[in-house]
């Protein structure tokens, strides 16, 4: 095989897990190093044995869904509270400190930078 054939994630995958399966490490074994950083997290605990492979196509393909949902999210202040992002956090049950410390030195256009954790 060149290096400009394509490889799919399957077979990318399956190479990652046999290398484990090769080396006498089971791909738990990741699972167990990973689980205290997590087990406190809205992740509770949970994660892949592995890491995720993904074609250029399935990136701009995710990457085009997530700015589709960002702007559903955040046009839903807009559009069902007329823009009154603390009236819309309220509705969804966000804490009066939650709604304090979010609202603090936002935009007209809220940030596309997040983190999943919180």
């Amino acid at each position: 095989m060149t290096t400009r054939q394509l490889v799919t994630a399957a077979e990318i995958t399956e190479a990652y897990l046999d290398g484990f399966a090769a080396s006498g490490l089971a791909a738990s074994t990741i699972l167990e190093g990973v689980r205290p950083s997590v087990v406190d997290t809205t992740y509770f605990g949970r994660s892949l044995s592995r890491p995720v492979f993904l074609s250029h196509q399935q990136i701009e393909q995710l990457g085009t869904d997530l700015v589709r949902l960002h702007d559903a999210l955040t046009g839903l202040s807009r559009r069902i509270f007329n823009g009154n992002m603390t009236t819309y956090a309220r509705a969804v049950g966000v804490s009066e400190r939650q709604i304090e410390v979010v609202l603090r030195g936002t935009g007209a256009v809220p940030s596309r930078m997040s983190r999943v954790d919180m």
